[in-house]
C-alpha cells in the first residue's frame, strides 16, 4: 500500500509541518491555503495551530487533482474553448 493510500487508515491527525511534508509544500504555503480556505481537513487547536485528518485531507487532494494527478478545471477542446456552446470564448 503506499502512502497516498494509507491516508484513509491513518489513526491520528497530522500537524502543518507533516501535511507539508506529504504535499511537498513548504509549512507556511500549507497555511497560507487554509487562510485562502483553498485546503480542506484542517481544524484549528487550542494555542492557534491547525491539525489535519489525513482521511479528509485524501478527499481534498481527489478533488483537487481529478484523481489522476492533474488539476481540476473546465474541459477544453482543441481549438482553446473553455465549457460548451462557446462559453468562455474570446468576443
Amino acid at each position: 500500500m503506499n502512502p497516498y493510500d494509507k491516508l484513509e487508515h491513518e489513526q491520528r491527525s497530522w500537524s502543518v509541518e507533516e501535511v507539508a511534508d506529504f504535499l511537498g509544500y513548504c509549512p507556511r504555503y500549507v497555511r497560507r491555503l487554509i487562510r485562502q480556505g483553498k485546503i480542506d481537513g484542517w481544524w484549528k487547536v487550542e494555542g492557534g495551530d491547525y491539525r489535519f485528518c489525513p482521511a479528509k485531507l485524501k478527499v481534498w487532494m481527489e478533488k483537487r487533482f481529478n484523481g489522476h494527478g492533474k488539476p481540476s478545471g473546465p474541459k477544453v477542446d482543441s481549438n482553446n474553448k473553455a465549457g460548451k456552446d462557446g462559453e468562455g470564448e474570446a468576443a
